[in-house]
């Protein structure tokens, strides 16, 4: 009895598993769809301009990446429903070895009970015993003979019931593959109609190859200049302790130390500092790779988002500088015990020196640049003392 529990919970624990599995597939494509759409919005804001060929490759490429990992989706799920079906397989043959085998216990049964099917047998079988123990023993075998045979055919008649169940769920396993087959090949040529807009786009790239050589080196020398600030700022926090008043204030609720290991706990898991958005520049030096002559150097991310995103601390902490930058707008520095955040190319920033900030909470909205590419491009950094961070590997998805 126990056994047959232990096999009840087991069962239902694969179950549950593997509809969480399935779920997790279905979700997966839900956000990728829902990144696809928001690639499309931003492809949308900016095609009435001439001078935004590699912004607009970049989106090309991300939801080039969307579209093969949705693929890929439908590749792990049919996978999946595969190794289901294989695996159904198995325990319809394992069943049905299983009958076989009672069938032919069965049968043998039957034919002995038709041998000694006389009620007068019966009582002869009782009655020759030398003894009454041997007799009552004898009489207990025939009732237990009895419940035995009823057994059997109540487990035929379950193991048959289980082999038309693993039929019927083998069907719906092999329509739902070929349903999953169907939606993976429009899938696929969709992705060859973004491959064929990318090629196409990055024709467009290379008309306009110079003026993106001059911008790639404005955005570096911006970069730099940027890179040369924050090392100002920390020198200054560090240091000479311009903000001792507020940070005191900061850390008579938690300690820095706390407020770091917080900060640390949360590292994978931290607020995106825009509700939606694409990453088109990631953290360190990096080619492009349809021109590999192309060098951006980056301290931090640049996440592209739509025109009037609002701009949002990624965690608790004091603001300890709002400045401007020539060519990135406004820039607000907040400290997160030894950790900092940098959000550049705000407008309306709506948060001052030595204000606290919760998390989540709106610090800014983000610089559309309406005369040149119509862009919306946060420049986001994270620092550990002065060390720099990849963004990525601190925030979550968006």
């Amino acid at each position: 009895m126990r056994k047959k529990f232990f096999y009840i919970i087991l069962f239902l624990f694969v179950q549950i598993a593997l509809f969480g599995q399935k779920n997790a597939f279905v979700e997966k494509r839900e956000h990728l769809f829902d990144q696809i759409l928001f690639a499309e919005k931003l492809l949308s804001e900016t095609e009435d301009f001439n001078n935004n060929a590699l912004v607009r490759l970049k989106i090309i490429k991300n939801k080039i990446s969307y579209r093969k990992a949705i693929v890929e989706t439908f590749n792990k799920e049919i996978s999946y429903i595969d190794e289901k079906i294989n695996s159904l397989k198995l325990e319809q043959e394992t069943l049905q070895v299983e009958l076989n085998d009672f069938k032919k216990e069965y049968e043998q049964l039957i034919y002995y009970a038709y041998k000694n099917k006389s009620a007068y047998n019966k009582l002869m079988f009782i009655l020759s015993a030398e003894t009454f123990k041997q007799a009552y023993k004898r009489l207990k075998y025939l009732e237990q003979y009895t419940i035995y045979r009823k057994r059997q055919i109540l487990s035929i008649q379950q193991k048959s019931r289980a082999i038309d169940k693993t039929i019927v769920e083998l069907e719906e396993r092999k329509q739902s593959k070929l349903v999953l087959i169907d939606n993976r090949l429009r899938e696929s040529e969709v992705l060859e109609a973004e491959q064929l807009k990318e090629q196409q786009a990055i024709s467009g790239v290379g008309e306009v190859l110079p003026e993106i050589e001059s911008d790639i080196d404005s955005e570096n020398k911006s970069n730099d200049l940027l890179d040369v600030s924050m090392n100002n700022f920390l020198d200054d926090i560090n240091e000479i302790g311009s903000n001792a008043k507020a940070t005191s204030e900061f850390g008579s609720n938690e300690s820095n130390k706390i407020i770091s290991e917080k900060f640390l706990e949360k590292k994978g898991e931290l607020l995106p500092p825009v509700e939606k958005g694409l990453i088109v520049n990631t953290f360190g030096e990096n080619a492009h790779p349809d021109f590999p002559n192309l060098i951006i150097r980056n301290d931090g991310i640049d996440i592209l988002t739509v025109s009037g995103s609002v701009i949002r601390a990624i965690f608790t902490g004091l603001v300890v500088k709002v400045i401007d930058i020539p060519g990135l707008n406004k820039s607000v520095l907040i400290k997160h015990g030894d950790y900092y955040s940098l959000y550049s190319n705000l407008i309306n920033v709506n948060v001052s020196e030595n204000e606290l900030v919760e998390v989540g909470q709106e610090i800014g909205i983000v610089f559309t640049d309406k005369f040149e590419d119509n862009s919306s491009i946060l420049k986001f950094q994270i620092w550990s003392h002065k060390e720099k961070q990849n963004p990525q590997d601190w925030i979550s998805e968006f």
